[in-house]
């Protein structure tokens, strides 16, 4: 997909945002949701040092303790365009949070000019969390 300027989305981009040593995540508000199969819903685009820099995708029903769903690293399927991301994971019921954290390491942030390119970093959009068809 293309960007739409009419809506905002969650990004660790560019000089000053995405840079060396970095720990920054989004946390949803609680969620209710049914105990049992789920579904995170987004739409992700990325351009970040491949194996080394990491979107990871989380769960939690404390706000403290949480769970991995999956990881991105490296350039997203059709950037600078959006890729359409459906991870499914096992919810315990009732409220949790979700997040969506970015790690970098020491090199190649979008302000390391020592590396082969400057990378521009990660973006998140329309996240919804859901149940999974059965």
């Amino acid at each position: 997909g293309q960007d739409d300027p009419s809506t905002a989305s969650f990004g660790i981009e560019g000089p000053g945002r995405y840079v060396n040593n970095m720990d920054a995540s989004l946390t949803s508000p609680p969620i209710a949701t049914d105990p049992g199969p789920a579904v995170l819903d987004f739409w992700l685009k990325s351009d970040i040092e491949d194996g080394f820099d990491f979107v990871h995708a989380e769960w939690s029903a404390d706000g403290e303790n949480w769970v991995p769903i999956s990881q991105f690293t490296g350039s997203s399927e059709g950037y600078p365009g959006w890729r359409k991301a459906t991870l499914g994971f096992d919810s315990p019921g009732g409220e949790i949070q979700v997040r969506f954290r970015f790690v970098s390491d020491l090199f190649c942030s979008a302000t390391d000019p020592s590396c082969d390119r400057l990378y521009t970093g990660a973006r998140v959009d329309e996240v919804v969390v859901g149940r999974q068809a059965p």
